[in-house]
């Protein structure tokens, strides 16, 4: 089951990152529209607490690459880069441990809600919440802002792609892990390595 779910995990960081790679090439017009629709559509599955596990993942993903056009633009230096990396990973892990994530992952009459709020695939009868909106908002976000940085589509998708399937691998292994850490340290250390390559 653990392969499966690595390999769902792996397809999502995947279709994530190439989904950013196209709306990053969207005009403003088509992107506007393309916001409208998917925030109709998401308002949509809200209002009727929808169980259509498939649909909630492509609007889960495209939420994500839509939302990290913007996010990633309000990053202009390797400094806040940084700053955004630790506090997002802050954040995440209080969240995880105390906050409304622990709650939304432990109390059964939430799963419609952790449904929507994150991807998920069925799996021998459950269904599994597999990547959050928020892990794939900030790795989209933070490939928007490398990519804005100088680095190129591929280094700026890879780095913080990386953390993320590492954070999915090790969850998967103990069963739950905030993402946001592992995704913030390889951002941080493409950022150091981006410095040294700019003099």
């Amino acid at each position: 089951m653990k392969v499966a779910l690595l390999g769902v995990s792996i397809l999502c960081v995947f279709i994530c990152a190439l989904t950013t790679w196209l709306v990053a090439k969207l005009r403003s017009l088509p992107f506007a529209a393309m916001a409208s629709a998917t925030a109709l559509i998401y308002g949509g599955l809200w209002l009727r607490h929808s169980n259509t596990w498939l649909m909630n993942d492509v609007v889960v993903l495209a939420v994500s690459a839509i939302g990290a056009r913007p996010l990633g633009s309000t990053i202009r230096s390797r400094g806040a880069l940084v700053t955004f990396a630790v506090v997002v990973a802050t954040v995440d892990i209080v969240s995880f441990a105390t906050g409304p994530t622990n709650r939304l992952i432990t109390d059964p009459n939430l799963s419609w809600v952790l449904r929507l709020l994150a991807v998920t695939t069925p799996l021998h009868g459950h269904l599994f919440a597999v990547l959050g909106v928020g892990d794939l908002l900030v790795f989209a976000g933070l490939a928007h802002a490398m990519r804005r940085l100088g680095m190129s589509w591929l280094l700026a998708l890879a780095i913080p792609g990386l953390g993320l399937a590492l954070a999915v691998f090790v969850g998967l292994l103990y069963r739950g892990l905030p993402a946001m850490p592992l995704i913030s340290a390889t951002t941080i250390a493409g950022a150091w390595w981006l410095g040294r390559r700019r003099p």
